[in-house]
């Protein structure tokens, strides 16, 4: 039987030397591999289950910031995230559901590991002041209509000609509010009269009425200037012809219409 050789073989490399070669492997990388690595695995898995269903990932804190008509709590309780696992828990519903609170205008929600949630928000702000009949409603510059106890002093009030009641769901043409503003403003050096009120009508647009009892009918901002002009040429003539013009409807352009 021929006797095993117990020290290693060599070949010669090109270099001239000898070139050692390793017959046997470590006994440790073997068992590393079979047994150490599988149970580290093992024990990252089991680690992180234990992890998820722990209350560590449970959201026990959302914090909410921008609001100041609308309560904290109420916010955090419609966004329905506390107790949720902060890893599985549905941001974009729950974005959603605060955003359709009647004053939340914008609503951005952010995770902040291990358990807390961020809410931020911004509030509708009262932006003028819309009234059918003698109900008035305070309503945003997108024009909805706020759920608010009564409608802020000095605010811009239009008028809804025939209109229905409000709701705090409707919503109106918030287009008229920047008009009446631009009214308000050049009336006086164009025109030498004030604005007095502005009513609104759905298929006619504003009408301005001024302190003098003049009325004009605008519709919308366009060709606002070249309205204006109009106007105070109609008014020129009638002073020159001695003649009063009560109303003017400027919605058609070179066709104005007068009465």
């Amino acid at each position: 039987m021929a006797r095993r050789n117990r020290y290693p073989s060599y070949s010669v490399n090109t270099q001239g030397g000898p070139r050692f070669r390793r017959q046997r492997r470590s006994c440790f990388g073997g068992f590393f591999r079979r047994f150490v690595l599988p149970a580290v695995v093992a024990g990252v898995i089991m680690g992180g289950i234990m992890l998820y269903n722990s209350s560590f990932l449970e959201i026990s804190q959302v914090t909410v910031t921008g609001n100041q008509r609308l309560s904290a709590s109420q916010i955090a309780e419609a966004s329905g995230l506390e107790g949720q696992n902060i890893l599985t828990a549905d941001i974009n519903k729950a974005t959603d559901t605060v955003r359709q609170i009647q004053m939340v205008r914008k609503a951005t929600l952010e995770r902040k590991l291990p358990n807390e949630v961020t809410i931020s928000i911004e509030e509708r702000k009262p932006y003028a002041v819309w009234q059918v009949k003698d109900k008035r409603y305070t309503i945003d510059d997108e024009g909805v209509v706020l759920n608010l106890p009564s409608p802020k002093e000095g605010l811009i009030t239009i008028e809804e000609v025939n209109g229905e009641p409000l709701t705090f769901e409707s919503q109106v043409d918030a287009r008229m509010v920047p008009l009446a503003e631009r009214l308000i403003q050049r009336l006086p050096q164009e025109i030498g009269a004030k604005a007095q009120r502005f009513e609104y009508v759905k298929n006619g647009g504003l009408v301005v009425v001024t302190d003098k009892g003049w009325r004009a009918r605008f519709g919308d901002e366009h060709d606002f200037d070249f309205k204006l002009a109009t106007w105070k040429a109609i008014l020129d003539q009638a002073a020159k012809t001695k003649t009063r013009v009560n109303h003017v409807d400027l919605r058609f352009g070179t066709r104005p219409f007068t009465r």
